[in-house]
């Protein structure tokens, strides 16, 4: 079961807002919850070697997203175009909601950066497809 992540009280939310340091949150969960965390289940589950055979994918990463310390960081194969954007003022799918003229500079930044990669990918399709 997924709890909420902002915190109401000690006792009922499995995060509690203390700096974050990853033994004490081991600490916490085998103290309240009697499970040990796999800090690297996200990695080991969707993680690189699936995008082994990828290309073409720009990850966005909104860092006002609690999630977004599971996230890609940096960019993992920037020759394939797999590549991350970090919106620092962006929350969880921000930036593919529709525009807002109070849309964050970083929020309009990144879509253009989607919006660069997505024409670039397209112009070499139909490179690709007129060359006989």
């Amino acid at each position: 079961m997924q709890h909420r992540y902002f915190h109401n009280t000690r006792r009922t939310l499995p995060f509690v807002c203390l700096s974050f340091r990853f033994w004490r949150r081991a600490e916490h969960c085998r103290d309240v919850w009697g499970v040990e965390p796999a800090f690297d289940w996200i990695t080991t589950r969707y993680g690189l070697p699936r995008f082994s055979g990828a290309s073409n994918i720009v990850f966005t990463n909104g860092l006002y997203d609690p999630w977004s310390g599971a996230s890609l960081q940096e960019s993992p194969a920037p020759e394939r175009d797999l590549v991350v954007v970090n919106i620092s003022e962006g929350a969880h799918h921000l930036d593919l909601f529709f525009t807002n003229p109070h849309d964050p500079a970083s929020v309009t930044d990144a879509r253009k950066t989607q919006m660069a990669f997505v024409k670039r990918w397209i112009q070499m399709t139909r490179s690709e497809a007129s060359t006989p």
